[in-house]
């Protein structure tokens, strides 16, 4: 432990040092920084060892050499009245604090705090001198050394320059006198200075005499005063002062004038303030240097004239409407001697005006209008061509005519809020017009709303909606309830109320609103999207009158002009009932069990996907091509026919339907066609459909209609291909009874079948499948033929001519009613 206390001791003394213990001076060490002070216990019965270290660096002073009376003079403001000085040429006794304490200077002085006179009798002027200071304890308080010495001449010019000088900073003008030792009697120092218009002002004043006393007791000085007058813009005195600073002294009398504001003063118009001064030096035999002189008794003077230069300031309102037209307001102008309040030179229709204060100055060649930091250079004969400034969304357009500002708006944003305009003139480096312009642009609403209208949207349908007040504005709203008609969304604003005059305009296409805010029904088109509009009330109606195919989302642009102004900007993103389409191409063979319903996946509309056919023996899908078949619900029609002659996204007249029944269903339908005859049903939704008869060796072809409420929703075409016969049927009959009184008996009827062979064929058979087939009429209710039969005569080589007969009995309460049914006609070929 005491090899440790002796290694740090050597670290950290092993440098000058002095004092008594138990403080230790530490001073810069040229060869290693201080790294480490530490308490460290000296032995384990508790005693411990404080080391405190203090950094002390010599400081460099300049002195003073006055060769008339071989002194160096120096100041030192850190000194105190009880310090002690050592003043020598050496720091070699400061390791040695005990014999630091005991020495004395090497140099005669004297001290008046904080000047030092030090006499240089027996030194040299190149050797070295430090001066050593001592607190009253002896406690080394801080060392300066001179590193120079300049030599001192008194200066004895003549008062040519013995003027104020002045000086300008910022807004402050400053007079000053400042000579020491100034050998003449009687100085004045007269001058003035007149200020620029101002509104505000503050002048100070502060003198200060020479340090040295009369030699022989005998001065004097005159009066020293200041005046001050304001002057209005006109011309005209309204206030004059005097300030006297000091008058006749005499004996040792010195003068100071401590520093006081003495004048202040704010004004409710602009001014001139006019400054001019009679300051009387004085002047008293004095000594210096233990020398005599005749000096001035007043060595310093300053003065501050402060003002700001005032623009001519006020506030302006300006609220523009929605009739606003973008035309210039022209305002006038003024001058400092006037200053008018600001004028509306013109009649500006949707603006209204206020304002307060003073108004905008007369605009001049090179003065600079700056309007919000946006600066520009008014040119000959007080003329700016026009310029736009942006304030937020705000554009405001501005030019300088015969030096007279004229402002208008250029564009405006959204609810634009209340903005400020800050319109500032310089000339030179002065801001003569400080005037604030609050602006309200007019309204205008912006929105945008997404409806979804489904598939039970009646057709043709005005759906409502609201308008709102542009100082008020809300978003978009139905006003009415319609089936499937949705409002998905709405933001920011709805559609402004419409009045007379106003400019609708959807897509382009413009309309004027009439009286009492209408306007008659219109139409547009949208590709294959279709819809009408109308306007009541100033309120927007719309309906949708037909769209195509998977019609996709549609946007209506809709803006309401007023004037030059758009008032209402909404876009309405609309989407309409999903309607799909189709075609497909099923094949049979000779496997395929005639009247087997081939059944179909049903598909949800808001996904088409396309058909897919369910397992039925003897059919396949050969093609198709769009969206499948959509499940049915009760109340939907689904038309069956073979009319392709109709266009395909409206329904064929007279066609005939049948509708859907509770939980998507509909019995077995047998619909005759042109080529043959099918069947149809829907179970759960999903469409069944079977091929009953058909003309051989030709397709059947069947277009299938779904409407939901007023709306197609589908339009599917089939093509049903039938197995391949080897031979044509050239003419097929009907089995028509007729007319029947119900209890008739042996109604006879009579049909022919004309076939053709293809090929030669050895033996060919005909035979019916029943020979009492029964019908059906729409109740289900059935009716049974009797008797058929099937008389077969060959007409020519290959030609076949087969006539079918048969009976028909019709009981007494037979259902009244048409009745139909189907026959097979069986051929066998060898």
């Amino acid at each position: 432990m005491i090899k440790k206390i002796v290694m740090i001791m050597m670290l950290i003394l092993n440098i000058i040092s002095f004092s008594e213990v138990p403080h230790t001076y530490i001073y810069d060490n040229p060869e290693k920084a201080i790294t480490t002070a530490e308490t460290l216990k000296k032995k384990p019965d508790g005693a411990e060892m404080n080391i405190s270290v203090t950094k002390v660096k010599t400081q460099e002073i300049e002195g003073l050499f006055n060769k008339e009376d071989k002194k160096i003079y120096l100041t030192i403001n850190e000194l105190n009245m009880s310090d002690r000085l050592i003043i020598t040429d050496t720091l070699k006794d400061i390791k040695n604090p005990s014999k630091l304490m005991l020495s004395k200077s090497k140099y005669n002085y004297k001290y008046d705090y904080p000047d030092i006179s030090l006499s240089t009798e027996g030194m040299a002027l190149n050797s070295k001198l430090y001066v050593i200071v001592l607190d009253s304890t002896n406690n080394l308080k801080f060392i300066k050394k001179v590193s120079s010495v300049k030599e001192y001449k008194p200066e004895l010019d003549t008062v040519v320059d013995k003027v104020m000088k002045m000086l300008i900073r910022g807004n402050d003008v400053i007079f000053e006198f400042k000579r020491d030792y100034m050998w003449h009697y009687n100085q004045v120092i007269t001058g003035e200075h007149i200020s620029e218009l101002t509104k505000e002002v503050e002048i100070s004043f502060m003198a200060t005499s020479q340090s040295y006393g009369s030699h022989d007791g005998r001065n004097r000085t005159g009066y020293g005063r200041t005046f001050v007058d304001v002057i209005d813009a006109n011309g005209t005195l309204i206030e004059t002062k005097t300030f006297t600073w000091w008058t006749y002294l005499g004996g040792d009398n010195k003068v100071t004038v401590p520093y006081r504001v003495y004048y202040t003063n704010k004004f409710d118009r602009p001014v001139t303030v006019k400054l001019r001064w009679s300051l009387d030096l004085g002047g008293y035999r004095a000594h210096a240097f233990s020398e005599r002189y005749d000096m001035s008794v007043i060595n310093r003077v300053e003065q501050v004239f402060r003002y700001v230069v005032s623009p001519l300031e006020g506030t302006t309102n300006l609220s523009f409407n929605d009739n606003y037209q973008k035309n210039y307001a022209n305002f006038s102008s003024t001058s400092y001697a006037d200053s008018n309040a600001l004028v509306l030179e013109n009649t500006v229709p949707g603006m209204t005006f206020s304002t307060s204060g003073t108004g905008i100055i007369t605009m001049e060649d090179g003065d600079i209008l700056d309007i919000n930091g946006v600066q520009a250079s008014v040119g000959a004969s007080g003329n700016l061509g026009e310029r736009v400034v942006n304030i937020g969304d705000l554009g405001l357009k501005y030019k300088v005519e015969g030096g007279k500002l004229r402002l208008g708006l250029n564009s405006w944003g959204v609810v634009e809020p209340l903005r400020t305009a800050t319109i500032k003139v310089f000339r030179g480096t002065k801001e003569v017009t400080n005037h604030i312009f609050n602006i309200q642009a007019p309204k205008r609403l912006e929105g945008s709303s997404r409806i979804t209208l489904k598939e039970y949207y009646p057709i043709d349908t005005y759906i409502a909606f609201n308008s709102v007040n542009l100082n008020s504005p809300v978003p978009l709203a139905l006003e009415n309830s319609i089936r499937d008609v949705v409002l998905e969304s709405s933001s920011q604003h709805g559609l402004s109320t419409m009045q007379q005059g106003d400019i609708l305009e959807i897509n382009g296409v413009q309309s004027q609103i009439g009286t009492s805010g209408n306007l008659a029904e219109k139409a547009q088109n949208i590709d294959s999207l279709a819809f009408k509009y109308k306007v009541e009330s100033g309120k927007l109606r719309l309906a949708l009158t037909g769209w195509g195919v998977l019609e996709p989302r549609r946007d209506i642009t809709i803006r309401i002009i007023r004037g030059a102004n758009e008032i209402s900007k909404h876009i309405m993103n609309i989407k309409s009932p999903t309607k799909v389409q189709g075609d497909s191409t099923l094949k049979y063979d000779n496997t395929y069990q005639i009247r087997t319903f081939a059944k179909f996946k049903g598909l949800d509309l808001s996904m088409p996907l396309p058909i897919v056919l369910e397992n039925i023996q003897g059919v396949t899908l050969e093609s198709t091509n769009g969206a499948g078949i959509p499940y049915m619900n009760q109340g939907d029609k689904i038309y069956i026919s073979d009319n392709f002659r109709a266009r395909r996204s409206k329904r064929a007249i007279g066609e005939t339907y049948y509708e859907i029944g509770a939980s998507g269903t509909l019995a077995k339908q047998n619909i005759k066609l042109t080529n043959g005859e099918v069947g149809v049903q829907v179970e759960g939704g999903k469409l069944n459909l079977a091929l009953n008869n058909w003309t051989v060796n030709k397709n059947v072809n069947v277009r299938v209609q779904i409407v939901r409420g007023t709306n197609q929703i589908m339009d599917h075409t089939f093509t049903l291909k039938a197995p391949d016969a080897p031979f044509n049927v050239i003419s097929q009959g009907v089995l028509d009874f007729g007319t029947i009184i119900a209890g008739a008996k042996n109604r006879m009827a009579e049909t022919d079948v004309k076939i053709e062979m293809i090929k030669d064929v050895t033996d060919i058979q005909f035979k019916l499948n029943t020979d009492s087939p029964e019908m059906f009429n729409k109740n289900g209710t059935t009716l049974r033929a009797r008797s058929l039969q099937a008389i077969v005569s060959k007409q020519a080589n290959r030609k076949y001519l087969v006539k079918i007969q048969g009976k028909l009995d019709v009981p007494e309460n037979q259902e009244l009613g048409e009745y139909s049914g189907s026959l097979i006609l069986e051929m066998k070929i060898k």
